[in-house]
């Protein structure tokens, strides 16, 4: 039985912007599901739909046991409060529901690498710093399945890299179920066990690509012979779901 199970998810808008879909897709619990595919082709639309921030236009979500997980939700931008400590920060989504558990919010910053931070304020932090306490915020809750949008798109080379080292140590850890957007080709295939490629707009899936490569991964893996051909292969996916819709677009 999948974890999460994504029936017939369409979304157009109020303007008549066909956003996404047809889309069908089982999640199994504990993967790490890479969802790739160009600028506005659906990939954050159906983030929210699936964390229940956007309604679907048809279709719909179905979690295997019938009930709604814990869900985390890491954005493009930090999103931090400038007045609150790191801490305080990572408390916030908690204190949103009524809960004081300061043994939560304290494993979130250690799972981060920021025990040395708590009592910082986000002006102090680097831009990859704030990101590690965005996703901390998401970790306090201790999710089922955490959505992260993008989140390390703005960072430099270095910084992303050492990022996706961390998350994938604590993904590892804390076996949640992760669905991670993202633009980048070469992010995906280090990170994921899957990686969907959706079409331009309205996102479709173009293909459904394995990484089976053992964790941990490193710089090793970043190297391999069988790393560049799934980048190969990911690439010529994205350049297949373009020019399906721009066939689709002339007939």
């Amino acid at each position: 039985m999948s974890f999460l199970t994504i029936a017939g998810i369409t979304k157009t808008f109020a303007d008549g912007t066909q956003a996404l879909g047809p889309l069908d897709l089982n999640i199994d619990q504990g993967s790490f599901t890479a969802i790739l595919g160009p600028s506005g082709c659906g990939k954050s639309t159906l983030l929210r739909i699936i964390a229940g921030l956007n309604p679907a236009s048809q279709g719909g979500i179905g979690f295997g046991d019938g009930l709604k997980p814990e869900m985390g939700f890491v954005f493009q931008e930090p999103t931090l409060m400038p007045w609150r400590r790191v801490h305080e920060n990572v408390a916030l989504g908690l204190e949103m529901r009524g809960i004081d558990d300061r043994a939560q919010v304290q494993d979130a910053i250690m799972r981060v690498g920021l025990e040395k931070f708590a009592n910082a304020f986000p002006r102090q932090l680097s831009g990859g710093m704030r990101m590690r306490v965005s996703i901390a915020r998401a970790l306090a809750s201790r999710p089922a399945l955490l959505l992260m949008d993008e989140p390390f798109a703005a960072l430099d080379e270095i910084t992303r890299g050492d990022l996706n080292d961390d998350l994938l140590t604590v993904w590892q850890s804390a076996g949640f179920t992760s669905l991670f957007v993202t633009h980048s080709v070469f992010e995906s295939v280090f990170l994921a066990q899957r990686i969907v490629v959706l079409s331009e707009r309205p996102g479709r899936i173009v293909d459904d690509i394995r990484v089976d490569a053992p964790y941990p991964r490193g710089e090793d893996w970043r190297l391999s012979v069988e790393y560049a051909a799934i980048a190969r292969q990911v690439s010529a996916a994205l350049r297949a779901g373009h020019h399906m819709q721009v066939a689709g677009g002339q007939g």
